[in-house]
């Protein structure tokens, strides 16, 4: 008899209701995600759809900046150039007798 009044004591949830306890200790690494990771990258989502110089106020730009990255050839050199530097370092590196670690 004693063993059941002492199981009683305790209130029992209800299965429905929220456990708020949980968000509470969740809550600051929630803030510094936002502020530093889901804040910039919205930031930079915003600015690529823009013109900005920095000082001015910002005008516009649709597609723009996205069609001049992938037509202009003078940005499409250093990607070129880098993806060929980088498939072929793994290939030169051991001939070359630098043995480091991959």
């Amino acid at each position: 008899m004693r063993l059941a009044a002492l199981t009683g004591a305790y209130r029992r949830r209800a299965p429905g209701e929220p456990r708020a306890i949980g968000y509470l200790y969740i809550l600051p690494a929630l803030i510094l995600y936002a502020v530093f990771l889901l804040y910039p990258f919205g930031q930079s989502v915003w600015l690529s759809f823009v013109h900005w110089d920095g000082l001015t106020v910002a005008t516009p730009a649709g597609f723009d900046n996205y069609r001049a990255l992938f037509t202009d050839a003078s940005l499409r050199a250093p990607s070129s150039t880098r993806c060929c530097c980088s498939s072929s370092t793994p290939r030169c590196r051991w001939p070359s007798g630098c043995c480091w670690p991959p």
